[in-house]
């Protein structure tokens, strides 16, 4: 008896660790795209030929800025006036109930 008790309690304290880990944590590789996609789209339409269009991003690392924002190192390609480019930049980004945002 006694050991089915803590048998049930380690399994409840697993499944409770497992649903908190999806939870928290830097944002990944697909919630990046989303929130670059998201501010691409925010660009006043006037603004759109003179801001770079950003063509691919991969996720090179983060780390934790405060409870719920990360700065990324992320590799960046870029369009803008008919020519490609590629550069890494930090990029911070906070959890909103929104999902991953971009801020300045």
């Amino acid at each position: 008896m006694k050991h089915t008790v803590q048998l049930q309690s380690i399994l409840v304290a697993t499944i409770f660790g497992a649903a908190l880990a999806g939870c928290g944590g830097e944002p990944s590789e697909k919630d990046i795209h989303a929130a670059i996609t998201k501010e691409q789209q925010a660009t006043p339409e006037l603004m759109k030929g003179l801001v770079p269009e950003i063509t691919g991003v991969k996720k090179l690392g983060c780390k934790s800025d405060s409870n719920q924002a990360y700065i990324c190192d992320l590799q960046m390609e870029a369009r803008q006036f008919g020519k490609t480019s590629t550069a890494v930049a930090p990029v911070r980004f906070v959890k909103t109930s929104d999902g991953w945002a971009i801020t300045k």
